[in-house]
């Protein structure tokens, strides 16, 4: 969709809290506005049609991105005074242009990524992994692994199975007491990460579901038809239980592996993103990885197989099973 003809209200503005981090968006228009708003609603904390008076008691704002129209010119054929002919936009933070755009959805990809890559290196009480983490009955597992290895596909998956979901791809964890929270930003799904979705299905049709209620996930904004949120999410609290890099060799059998806590810890080091200058990211890595019940390496080619594997073996599986030199396996 082109940016040209919204309706400008540059003062519009919308108040986020990012992993404890306060973030402003300004200069929004209304339906920017109301879709970064349904975006982020988890996190948002006030929308200002105009901005409030300043209040010295608020808290201070660690991250502003401002969203300003660009190549506008008048319409002497619209007497309407909100409305602009805009070639794109531009975003600037502390006095750079952090991009531009002239396409609708593009833009709020961007912008939504852009608020919340800049508040998370400003957390001071949580460790960040570039991973996924769901719990049950009090125990949680994190999935960490390179891009495109199926951790989202693993995550919607395991909510069927009755996982709730902590994290799509940002994982946090409470420095001060080593648990896992919800970081509930939206998912970002496909065919290819829909677990039973026909190619080119519409959001929530998979097999067997008769409408999207039957998906554990709700679409926010149709502005953005491939991003999606939970319907449902885990409890604050629970400590990692179950480590696993995930990875995919297409030439191998899909398969779970113990590894050493070495191994472990190297996977969970790489996957830190942030963490407080008051804290050794391979420190916490460590440690964490120490109090697991097990940690283990998926291969993860066939998604029903690797399911089965992870919910019958984590969940199933006595503490003496759970020893490196053990190893299951599904054939070729």
């Amino acid at each position: 969709m082109s940016l040209s003809r919204l309706e400008i209200t540059p003062d519009a503005a919308l108040r986020v809290r990012i992993a404890g981090v306060a973030a402003r968006i300004s200069g929004l228009s209304p339906r920017i506005r109301a879709d970064m708003s349904a975006l982020l609603r988890p996190f948002v904390v006030a929308e200002d049609i105009p901005p409030t008076p300043p209040d010295a008691s608020a808290e201070p704002i660690q991250v502003e991105i401002a969203l300003r129209p660009v190549g506008r010119r008048s319409d002497d054929h619209d007497d309407r005074a909100d409305h602009a002919d805009a070639e794109g936009w531009e975003a600037w933070s502390d006095g750079v242009c952090l991009f531009r755009s002239d396409v609708y959805d593009r833009l709020l990809r961007r912008l939504e990524w852009e608020v919340v890559a800049r508040s998370a290196p400003l957390a001071r009480e949580w460790v960040i992994w570039h991973a996924a983490a769901l719990s049950q009955s009090g125990r949680a597992i994190t999935l960490v692994g390179a891009s495109g290895a199926g951790k989202s596909t693993l995550t919607v998956a395991l909510m069927r199975r009755g996982w709730r979901p902590l994290a799509d791809d940002l994982t946090l964890l409470d420095l001060r007491t080593r648990t896992l929270a919800p970081f509930p930003r939206c998912f970002h799904v496909t065919s290819g990460n829909m677990p039973g979705a026909m190619p080119g299905a519409m959001p929530g049709s998979m097999p067997g579901a008769s409408a999207a209620s039957d998906t554990p996930l709700i679409w926010p904004t149709p502005a953005l038809p491939d991003y999606a949120r939970p319907r449902a999410w885990g409890h604050a609290g629970d400590r990692p239980t179950w480590l696993v890099v995930v990875r995919r060799d297409t030439a191998q059998p899909t398969s779970l592996t113990p590894i050493t806590q070495a191994q472990a810890v190297g996977g969970l080091f790489a996957a830190t993103l942030h963490a407080p200058a008051t804290a050794s990211a391979v420190g916490v890595a460590a440690e964490v990885v120490g109090a697991t019940a097990g940690c283990w390496e998926l291969n993860n080619n066939d998604l029903e197989t690797a399911l089965d594997l992870l919910t019958t073996t984590l969940l199933g599986a006595a503490p003496d099973e759970m020893r490196p030199e053990h190893q299951m396996s599904a054939p070729a």
